[in-house]
């Protein structure tokens, strides 16, 4: 008995489709594509369905994410068809509404920057294992006086305005800033809040770049 299986000429299909969207210009999402299958009570040919998340043409990832969805069926002369329904927009209502309750939990470090990018900074661990974005360096710089307190209490590296440290090896970090600044290198980030949800957020920091 093979257990080759022969290619689903549905599922063909919508891959096709989603091929020749992306060559127009969408670009898929990072929470996506997503594909179904449905189920018939009888052996009749049963439609094959494809959804996918994707920003539009030009867009960045600042963007809200639009969503497809591609559905294949054999029309009554056994020809493929394909529908393509969309785009529709994106807010992802329960994932950063989850966010939004994760952040309210004592001890949770959380950062937002000023164009509304989310972070969570957890403890470094040794020799980077684990670590968001496999531990490299980030630098944040504090926006409103006070914030930097709690990432202080939670046993971050925080630095004065002029302090110096010689944390993590020979390199010596200094702040010459003139405000507090969180040095991380477990940085795990979420994206970018949709217009939509920006009103549970305040910014309160901002990443400071060429580190």
């Amino acid at each position: 008995m093979s257990l080759v299986r022969e290619p689903d000429p549905l599922w063909e299909a919508c891959l096709q489709k989603v091929e020749e969207m992306q060559k127009q210009g969408w670009r898929m999402s990072s929470q996506s594509p997503a594909y179904h299958y449905q189920n018939g009570p009888r052996k009749e040919p049963v439609p094959r369905m494809c959804v996918f998340g994707a920003y539009a043409p030009g867009d960045s990832e600042m963007a809200v994410v639009h969503v497809f969805h591609i559905e294949a069926r054999y029309g009554h002369f056994q020809e493929i068809e394909v529908r393509v329904d969309g785009p529709f927009e994106d807010s992802r209502d329960r994932y950063w509404l989850e966010q939004r309750e994760r952040d309210s939990a004592a001890g949770r470090t959380w950062i937002v920057t000023p164009d509304y990018c989310h972070y969570v900074v957890n403890k470094d661990v040794k020799n980077g294992e684990w670590a968001g974005h496999a531990g490299r360096l980030f630098v944040f710089e504090f926006i409103a006086p006070g914030d930097h307190v709690k990432f202080h209490e939670a046993g971050l590296k925080v630095l004065l305005a002029g302090e110096r440290d010689d944390w993590a090896g020979p390199q010596l970090y200094h702040n010459d800033g003139d405000v507090p600044r969180l040095y991380t290198r477990n940085l795990w980030h979420q994206g970018y809040i949709p217009p939509k949800h920006r009103h549970l957020w305040t910014p309160n920091a901002e990443m400071l770049p060429g580190v």
